[in-house]
């Protein structure tokens, strides 16, 4: 397995949560429960790593390299001057 470093977008930021503590909640309208979970945060990154099997080439890009320019893309599009 060959890994590389991919910064998320400036503005980004990852998490890793945690389950705080469950309880049940309201319930539905079939009378079935729901349960209410709350999280909290237990790291933060701001780099993954993706993996490719064989070496990476120059043109070649993973699954995340394309959703961090998917985000960039997006921030662009939906940004208000």
């Amino acid at each position: 397995m060959v890994g590389r470093d991919v910064d998320l977008p400036q503005g980004y930021r990852g998490m890793i949560m945690g389950k705080l503590n469950q309880q049940m909640g309201y319930l539905n309208i079939d009378g079935s429960g729901a349960e209410k979970v709350d999280f909290e945060a237990l790291a933060e990154f701001s780099q993954v790593t993706e993996w490719q099997k064989d070496a990476w080439s120059a043109d070649k890009r993973g699954f995340t390299s394309n959703l961090v320019d998917y985000l960039v893309c997006a921030r662009i599009l939906h940004a208000e001057e």
